[in-house]
């Protein structure tokens, strides 16, 4: 997996669910424009689940389901 994503410019990899060991990983949500909540583009509800997810990259994480 490893070698695969640093040979790909692109680095797209199917979707993966993983886990780490020891460290969780950081996130850092994102707030949507009241104007695009008006529009309905977001429910208010959903604002907080946006966002960028940081991997450690000294923490070890393990695979433990993937689209096959």
């Amino acid at each position: 997996m490893t070698k695969y994503l640093q040979k790909r410019d692109d680095r797209f990899y199917g979707s993966l669910i993983v886990a780490p060991i020891g460290k969780s990983p950081s996130f850092d949500a994102i707030r949507a424009e009241d104007e695009l909540i008006k529009k309905r583009e977001i429910k208010p509800d959903e604002n907080d689940s946006i966002g960028f997810v940081t991997l450690d990259k000294n923490t070890d994480y393990y695979v433990l389901d993937g689209q096959h």
